[in-house]
């Protein structure tokens, strides 16, 4: 899918206009959640990516003596689970997963890895970099993310260089074509190949204030709202980008919606969007419930009150996280269908 550009765009872009949301919020609809199951001896864990075939990923854990965790990663597919251990003996964060089952995500350290035949395995850290974050993978096998490097004028803190790692299996890349002061972070890669890019407008910035769209070497900023000092970005679909905003204040985040086009809007209610579909259905957190919620496009679709924390919209309609069915549960992987 091409991204398009139009005239529209150009104006917010001088402007930084917001365009306003005046739809209300619809009748909230009923989510019923399903409890997906977990391996032996991991009774917690949670969902934290989907695949645009209905598949599942995330992590479960068990907790040790002197409360420390055991945290493997695992996959979902057809009702069945899939464990697929640790990178090492590292603790796992799982951040993506594609139609095939690759599986993404990073340990401390930091260190990336993908899933093949079952396993975890590192990723080539790019060359004159200490470290990689791996955030997001698309169908083709893209895969995403940020390579780590502690400066002498940045010591103790680490900047980020956005890096792609090709479906080809070939050694992983910078991205070009993006600002050269400050630095930037890959957040999240689509599947024609674009990746939604956070920038930062120092060396020592913790927070940024630009996102961009990358494809093949040319790079495209978003418009931000009027009132943004500080910007996230957490989720690209079919060319919407999902995320949050903040004033100059630094608190009162809330969440945003860019169009294929570049367009910015304010879902209504919410204070963040983590995650976006391919149909444009989102799922955050709703200051006008205090609750996670779905929006579809502008319009707030459902809340969801059980426990839970949200933080995957499906590209088959559900949303995913975790949650707790009863007091003193365990705290499990869970998908819910709203309507």
């Amino acid at each position: 899918m091409s991204i398009r550009r139009t005239a529209v765009v150009a104006v917010v872009a001088l402007t930084g206009a917001l365009v306003a949301v005046t739809a209300p919020a619809a009748s909230a609809a009923t989510c019923t959640p399903t409890y997906l199951p977990l391996p032996a001896g991991l009774p917690n864990g949670a969902v934290t990516a989907a695949d645009s075939g209905g598949g599942y990923a995330g992590y479960a854990y068990v907790v040790t003596r002197g409360l420390s965790m055991i945290i493997k990663a695992v996959r979902w597919s057809d009702g069945q689970v899939t464990d697929l251990g640790q990178l090492g003996t590292s603790n796992v964060t799982v951040t993506g997963v594609n139609r095939q089952g690759t599986v993404v995500g990073y340990v401390a350290g930091p260190r990336g890895f993908r899933s093949r035949d079952g396993k975890l395995e590192q990723l080539p850290t790019p060359s004159g970099y200490t470290g990689a974050l791996v955030e997001g993978v698309n169908d083709n096998g893209d895969i995403v993310g940020s390579a780590v490097s502690t400066p002498p004028d940045t010591a103790p803190y680490s900047i980020y260089t956005p890096v792609l790692w090709p479906a080809s299996g070939s050694a992983p890349v910078a991205l070009t074509g993006l600002p050269t002061t400050g630095y930037a972070k890959a957040k999240a890669v689509d599947q024609d190949g674009t990746v939604l890019v956070e920038h930062y407008p120092a060396r020592n910035s913790s927070s940024a204030t630009a996102l961009y769209l990358w494809k093949a070497g040319t790079a495209r900023k978003l418009a931000n709202p009027s009132d943004t000092t500080t910007v996230r970005g957490w989720s690209l679909s079919n060319g919407r980008v999902a995320g949050e905003t903040y004033p100059a204040s630094g608190y009162d985040g809330k969440g945003v919606l860019w169009d294929q086009n570049g367009v910015p809007s304010r879902p209504a209610g919410s204070a963040y969007l983590r995650s976006i579909n391919r149909s444009g259905q989102s799922v955050g957190w709703s200051t006008a419930t205090g609750t996670y919620a779905t929006w579809q496009l502008a319009t707030r679709a459902a809340t969801l009150t059980d426990r839970p924390s949200v933080d995957v919209s499906a590209d088959n309609g559900t949303v995913a996280g975790r949650s707790v069915p009863s007091a003193g549960a365990n705290s499990l992987p869970t998908v819910w269908r709203c309507g």
